[in-house]
């Protein structure tokens, strides 16, 4: 073949390929205007995703408020109907549904003998105003996670004394309110919740004090007292009087004799923790034998 054919064929070998070529990008990208439509697309995108920071840094910040670490609590009036009820027991208060059960689960209760509390519902507890005290002297601190070192550190430092424990990772403490104060704000502490004379009563002696009218038949007590000879002037000036007195597990235990009308009134006195029937001791012959291994 002779170079000049050579040439032709060459020519029209590489215009076809350039035809070729030419129409799959026609096909793939459209004519020149949707190809120009394209890139403006392109950049107009790319100028708001660079922009969009800025956009967003022109948002002011809402600087984030301290969450209240005391367990709310209001007053119950006379004849009103409290929001939860206890199946399992008339004069338990609540501040939520939830079984006790769940509550420990999730870590945020306090089980005391007279109320279960959700410490982190944010719903206030209602408690009888009779039974409430603007003072109480006494609250109950719960830890953050398990009790550790540094938990009762803090409670050292801020002068709480520790009067004993309370479920779930709390404890009962001893301490004014400006030291309670310091309790809710340090870092170890979840909640903290006065400690009303409401809770100091066990349920057997509730009914009594939340009577309407009270008779003066003598009561027997024991009452839980961790400093006898500051608290027991006080209790003398209610009208009771010291039968016997003995060491307890979290404070001295104080027998009195008191009118049935003073039952409140030594409830509201910060330096009484705890109050329960006195219980006349009985013989027990029957594990006696059994105990010593004389049967």
């Amino acid at each position: 073949m002779s170079s000049p054919r050579r040439n032709v064929l060459g020519a029209l070998a590489l215009l076809l390929l350039c035809s070729v070529l030419g129409w799959r990008v026609i096909q793939r990208h459209g004519n020149g205007r949707d190809l120009e439509r394209l890139v403006a697309a392109r950049s107009t995108t790319t100028t708001t995703t660079t922009a969009a920071p800025a956009a967003a840094a022109s948002v002011p910040t809402v600087a984030s408020q301290p969450i209240s670490k005391w367990v709310p609590t209001r007053s119950l009036a006379a004849g009103e109907k409290a929001k939860f009820t206890d199946a399992k027991s008339t004069n338990r208060l609540r501040n939520t549904a939830a079984s006790a059960d769940r509550l420990v689960r999730e870590g945020h209760a306090l089980l005391l003998r007279n109320a279960f509390v959700d410490t982190a519902s944010g719903e206030p507890l209602a408690i009888p105003s009779a039974l409430r005290s603007s003072e109480p002297g006494a609250y109950v601190v719960q830890s953050k996670g398990p009790i550790g070192h540094a938990f009762r550190a803090r409670l050292a430092s801020a002068g709480a004394r520790i009067i004993g424990y309370m479920p779930v990772d709390a404890f009962l403490v001893q301490a004014t309110s400006a030291a309670a104060q310091s309790l809710a704000d340090a870092p170890e502490t979840a909640a903290v919740l006065a400690y009303e004379p409401y809770f100091k009563l066990e349920p057997g002696l509730l009914p009594l004090a939340l009577a309407a009218t009270a008779s003066v038949d003598p009561l027997k007590l024991v009452l839980t007292v961790p400093e006898p000879d500051a608290t027991m002037p006080q209790i003398n000036a209610l009208g009771g009087r010291e039968v016997f007195r003995e060491r307890g597990v979290d404070g001295t235990l104080v027998t009195v004799e008191a009118p049935e009308s003073a039952l409140v009134p030594l409830a509201q006195v910060a330096g009484v923790h705890l109050i329960e029937h006195w219980l006349a001791p009985v013989f027990a012959n029957d594990k006696a034998g059994y105990a010593l291994g004389s049967s």
